[in-house]
């Protein structure tokens, strides 16, 4: 439990909220970042006050930065996924699901590409996946239509039943087997 002994009516100095707001910034955080952390600091500040630990909070007028709700996160817009899937579905079946697993279903990489083929199952009338999410739980999810037509997979008696991707020492690569 956080014990806090500071004399009552005595706000402790200012530089204790601001001083990590600038070790982020200097840090290159987001501001996005620097907003959130600043804001459970003030957060803090005011359950003290709430609970007469402090007489006030050195947060009460302290400016935050600004925060741009659009979000720059790069994507693929509709045209381009499309173009993608449509490309996707021209090469071999592994890719087509693979990569209908990543856009369509949502899947982290390693979800998809650890996808076991003898995993696919049916559950009232949806086709579905049992998949390790992070942390090794392991979840059953239904699938995208498009993703879980039978032209997308590669058959159960293909000597490989996983995705078609291989391994390597540092991670997963985009290449397929002899490519």
């Amino acid at each position: 439990m956080l014990t806090v002994r500071w004399e009552r009516n005595r706000c402790p100095p200012i530089c204790l909220f601001v001083r990590p707001a600038r070790d982020l910034e200097e840090r290159g955080r987001a501001r996005a970042t620097v907003t959130r952390r600043l804001s459970t600091i003030a957060g803090f500040y005011w359950y003290s006050v709430e609970e007469d630990l402090l007489g006030s909070s050195p947060s009460a007028h302290v400016r935050r930065p600004r925060v741009d709700y659009e979000s720059h996160a790069v994507a693929l817009d509709r045209n381009e996924l499309g173009a993608l899937l449509v490309a996707a579905g021209l090469g071999p079946p592994g890719e087509h699901a693979l990569i209908s697993l990543l856009a369509l279903n949502g899947l982290r990489v390693s979800e998809a590409t650890g996808a076991d083929i003898e995993h696919l199952g049916l559950e009232r009338g949806h086709r579905t996946l049992t998949i390790t999410r992070k942390g090794g739980k392991i979840v059953t999810i239904p699938l995208a239509p498009r993703t879980a037509r039978r032209s997308t997979w590669p058959s159960a008696s293909t000597p490989k039943a996983r995705c078609s991707w291989q391994r390597t020492g540092g991670g997963w690569t985009g290449t397929a087997p002899g490519g």
